[in-house]
């Protein structure tokens, strides 16, 4: 027997007969023998140090075999085992669910697997919904200790029940620890979620993939798609600027006259509060001839079929975009989302391959959003180091001078391996090398000046874009910028505390991966 990938012992059936076992080095030479234990019907070897094989010679079965309707147990559980006589023993309080424990009585042995007092699973809606499996062999009394209540239950063996706890919704971005404690006699278990209240963008409404499709040849009106105009829309995958994406691809018809095509979604009822948006990417589809670019446009068409333009971006290069509309004005009303796209200014239909991508409705501004978490978590932003409250964008815009710091471990600067950089899509040139050290973990620091034209576009959300074409191997984390105003004050922004690798595979990856041939996004707030 080979025992493989990590295995530390193994069990195997012999045909109800036990064995002895020596011990191979990797070169099959014998180390000596090894321990077996028959327990189940089936032989164990403990592993011996340095043996990369076992030989197992077949042996009769013992004359006693230990016998117990548990093979799985909690810590604290008191265990009953037949043999020759009657046995029993209190597996630990503090033994780890998942390891194997053995026990040895009248010569012969019995294994069983240590699980967790219950499995517990943690929802949030408007109050906690906390979900128990309970693994203990027979009814007990049981308190749980859950969100600042204590609660007496009656757990009953592998009956799951649920149980619901207020959720006191914090006001204010902060990381809250939730313990769990679950007693039960000599039993218990603990574990703990973390509940993150962050500022962030959010989801407002679900978009089906479902949509209504048609053209408009130029002076007439919307009729459905047919074979001779050469206007098309279908789902794919399309690559604009060598990053492939899911994508709404459409053709305007060229064929028998110029104009638009359209896909209309399913409609979606907004919320009165928060306002929404309506935020996707655009892009021309690489290959294509590059014409006179392509007119993107979203409509929102009300009950009554009026149709508002609110949103529209000219685009001729290929590459992704992103383009956004304000929904706000129908807050608390059912609209449907209409994306258009048409040939350019010069009604050149020619290699308008268009493409529209990451359709969704979400807030237009960033809310306090609620999330749980199985492990501690931060948030994802913190004070910066000059803080300074108040600020407006106008204060931003004047200020003298302005810097990006940044924390980054294998950035580098030469050769192929040149990043650049973009602040709310003003250039920032390329990203100079932090310095630090992969193995060590040792994390470089680096600042980028800003330009006047990048000061000049600075707001209270700022999008950072750092591509990496020569591939490069990286991770950057921490970024803020620093600011010099006019009344000499320094002041910052807000900390990004998310780390951010690309490739996501890294061998000393942590945080958000991204998939070489795409942007690290980065949003600094003030």
């Amino acid at each position: 027997m080979i025992p493989v990938a990590g295995c530390s012992e193994f069990g195997l059936s012999l045909d109800g007969r036990a064995a002895t076992a020596v011990a191979l080095d990797v070169d099959g030479e014998e180390l000596g023998p090894a321990q077996t234990r028959f327990s189940r019907g089936l032989v164990y070897v403990p592993p011996v140090e340095k043996a990369f094989s076992y030989i197992l010679t077949p042996v009769a079965a013992p004359t006693v075999s230990l016998e117990c309707g548990r093979r799985s147990v909690v810590p604290g559980e008191l265990v009953i085992v037949a043999g020759a006589s009657q046995h029993q023993f209190r597996v630990a309080a503090d033994a780890r669910p998942g390891s194997r424990l053995w026990q040895q009585f009248d010569d012969a042995w019995i294994d069983f697997t240590v699980v967790p007092l219950v499995d517990a699973e943690l929802k949030l809606a408007q109050e906690y919904q906390l979900h128990l499996t309970p693994h203990l062999p027979s009814p007990a009394a049981a308190t749980i200790a859950f969100a600042g209540e204590q609660r007496q239950v009656s757990l009953q063996p592998e009956a799951s029940m649920e149980l619901t706890f207020p959720c006191h919704r914090p006001q204010t971005e902060e990381v809250r620890e939730l313990p769990l404690t679950v007693r039960a006699g000599e039993s218990a278990f603990q574990r703990s979620w973390w509940l993150k209240a962050e500022n962030a963008v959010a989801k407002i409404a679900d978009l089906s993939d479902e949509i209504a499709c048609g053209q408009c040849i130029r002076g007439g009106g919307e009729i459905p798609f047919d074979d001779a105009s050469g206007a098309y829309a279908s789902w794919s995958e399309r690559s604009c600027g060598n990053v492939i994406k899911p994508a709404l691809f459409m053709h305007p018809p060229y064929k028998t006259g110029v104009g638009y095509s359209y896909a209309a979604l399913l409609p979606v009822d907004l919320p009165a509060e928060p306002p929404a948006s309506f935020r996707c990417e655009v892009g021309k589809a690489d290959g294509s001839d590059p014409g006179d670019g392509i007119l993107f446009r979203i409509a929102v068409v009300e009950p009554d079929g009026k149709e508002v333009v609110v949103a529209e971006q000219s685009w001729i290069e290929h590459a992704w975009t992103p383009l956004e509309a304000d929904l706000s004005p129908w807050a608390g009303r059912r609209v449907q989302i209409k994306v258009i796209s048409d040939v350019g200014p010069a009604d050149n239909s020619s290699g308008d391959w268009c493409c529209w991508s990451g359709m969704r409705i979400e807030s237009l501004r960033p809310v306090l959003v609620l999330a749980l978490h199985d492990s501690p978590v931060s948030l994802r932003y913190e004070p910066g180091p000059h803080p300074v409250e108040g600020l407006t964008r106008e204060d931003l815009r004047k200020a003298k001078s302005a810097m990006l710091h940044f924390q980054a471990i294998g950035l580098q600067s030469g050769g192929q391996y040149i990043s650049y950089g973009t602040l709310n899509d003003v250039s920032l040139g390329e990203i100079p090398a932090a310095g630090g050290s992969e193995k060590e973990g040792i994390w470089g620091d680096a600042t980028i000046p800003l330009s006047p034209e990048a000061i000049a576009k600075l707001d209270l959300h700022n999008r950072f874009l750092l591509r990496n074409p020569g591939e490069d191997c990286f991770k950057i984390r921490r970024l803020w910028i620093e600011l010099e105003l006019n009344n000499d004050r320094r002041c910052s922004s807000r900390t990004s505390t998310t780390a951010y690798t690309q490739p996501p595979e890294w061998l000393y990856g942590e945080g958000e991966g991204v998939r070489f041939g795409e942007d690290i996004a980065v949003e600094i707030r003030f």
